[in-house]
């Protein structure tokens, strides 16, 4: 019997497949919620019953208005807000059409953010050999006995068994590879805008967007650029590769603080709020977005746990200063 291709080793492998909640408002039910939070500030009765009639008539409908209302609390600045409140005993007052306008814009922005695509479902690694789910940690051993550790949605191809190379294709995402040396059969491995090779080594590859980074903890590592092979560099343990459309760079590394995954750990020093947010989305299945700007380059140093990412905003709240607000669907929005 042949040996297969990939086995999982059970030990390591990580949890349980994160889900969406029961209720998905449609696009269509987003702007109707829009709408009625536009008609509810009019404080008429009748828009009351029929609103109540409404969010009744199906539980999405009550999740895409809480959504919408918690989104729009979070836009409106208080000056703004302090002009549509009104004594009740007063005739309720309409909105000129420039204030309609202005919410409109808001609510209209608010339903990009909840319609955003790091909450939908990666297609790119249907097929994948090998696959992890958002907040998933996962080792498989190839079949000429290498190990490579999948990190947070990422997904591998791989064919170790036949020719004079073995090949492996990093889809998407971050993997710690630990090759068998094997002098006859270099070990290639393409990820995003670099192409590694090595005999057998350890080494983790992470791609962002366009850039790939590589680096090395064991052994030696020569990288080429994909677009570029003549274009390489040769990394030693420490080192590290950035690999982009501009070029490669080489740099030292903290090989520690790169591979701090693996232990379910994420390692930063003076780092802005914004990167330690799209590193903590990784391992959302609702990603986290920063609604103040002034926000964005706040710096964070910590230690925060990747099975946990939702300490890691309970810590910075009481650290930093920040506020936030979860959505029915587990969106959170820092202010």
């Amino acid at each position: 019997m042949s040996e297969p291709a990939l086995e999982d080793i059970p030990e390591i492998a990580g949890g349980p497949r994160a889900s969406l909640s029961a209720f998905a408002p449609t696009v269509a039910e987003y702007d109707a919620a829009s709408d009625w939070l536009l008609r509810l500030r009019e404080r008429d009765l009748e828009t009351s019953r029929e609103f109540e009639q409404w969010k009744l008539a199906s539980p999405t409908h009550e999740y895409a208005f809480a959504e919408v209302e918690a989104l729009f609390a979070l836009s409106a600045r208080p000056a703004q807000e302090a002009e549509y409140f009104y004594d009740s005993r007063e005739r309720p007052r309409r909105w000129p059409s420039r204030r309609w306008r202005w919410a409109s814009m808001v609510i209209a922005a608010s339903l990009a953010l909840l319609l955003a695509l790091p909450f939908a479902p990666n297609l790119g690694y249907l097929g994948a050999d090998a696959a992890t789910a958002t907040g998933e940690l996962r080792t498989v051993r190839l079949a000429d006995g290498s190990r490579v550790t999948l990190n947070t949605a990422s997904a591998i191809d791989a064919d170790v068994t036949g020719g004079t190379t073995r090949k492996v294709t990093l889809r998407g995402g971050e993997a710690y590879f630990e090759v068998v040396h094997d002098p006859a059969r270099p070990f290639l491995v393409h990820a995003g805008n670099a192409d590694v090779r090595v005999l057998g080594t350890k080494f983790n590859i992470r791609i962002d967007a366009d850039q790939s980074r590589i680096a090395v903890t064991q052994g030696h590592v020569r990288v080429a650029l994909a677009t570029n092979p003549k274009r390489t560099v040769d990394l030693l343990v420490g080192q590290e590769a950035l690999a982009d459309r501009a070029g490669l760079q080489k740099q030292g590394a903290d090989t520690y603080e790169a591979t701090a995954w693996r232990h379910h750990q994420l390692l930063f020093s003076y780092v802005p709020l914004r990167l330690v947010v799209r590193d903590l989305n990784r391992y959302r299945r609702a990603p986290i977005y920063i609604a103040n700007g002034a926000l964005a380059d706040n710096l964070v140093s910590g230690v925060f746990r990747t099975d946990d990412p939702d300490g890691a905003l309970r810590i910075m709240e009481r650290t930093m200063g920040i506020d936030s607000v979860t959505l029915p669907t587990g969106q959170t929005i820092l202010y």
